[in-house]
């Protein structure tokens, strides 16, 4: 009997240690796949970095790193709308991120979309008070929205 019991302890133990392995190397691989992906950013390659950014998704589909700097990459690109899916997606994985909201937001303030920016924004600043990007944002979101003109770039820092 105990024999059998310390068959099954030690194959329990096994199995821990395997997937754990597993599990290791796994995210290992992931940190180097953002690792490439934010080296590519650096020298303005987002084509590069996305092909990384989308291995590291692949390999773990719940990590929200790679979808916020997917997201980021995309902005970069002008891909508006494949950034809003990647900030959507992390947002369901974490919808509690007060900068993937505010990031959204951008980006959607950027497409003229000023509703939903303005949306995102305040979720930001519920979820995150001392946000104060996203209130200078919100404001000028608010006024971009009253006059009716999409936002293409960012608003030059002073």
């Amino acid at each position: 009997m105990w024999t059998g019991l310390l068959i099954g302890a030690a194959a329990a133990l096994l199995l821990l240690l395997v997937f754990g392995v597993a599990r290791w190397r796994r995210r290992q691989a992931v940190t180097a796949c953002i690792e490439r992906a934010l080296e590519q950013a650096a020298q303005d390659d987002f084509d590069g970095a996305i092909a990384d950014y989308d291995e590291a998704v692949r390999l773990d589909p719940r990590d929200v790193t790679p979808y916020y700097l997917r997201g980021a990459a995309k902005q970069a690109r002008g891909d508006f709308d494949g950034a809003i899916a990647d900030f959507d997606t992390l947002l369901r994985l974490h919808p509690e991120d007060a900068a993937a909201c505010f990031n959204r937001g951008l980006v959607k303030k950027m497409k003229g979309d000023f509703a939903g920016a303005l949306a995102d924004f305040d979720k930001a600043l519920r979820l995150d008070p001392a946000l104060a990007d996203a209130e200078q944002e919100r404001a000028a979101c608010a006024a971009l929205g009253r006059e009716k003109k999409p936002c293409r770039a960012e608003p030059e820092q002073s």
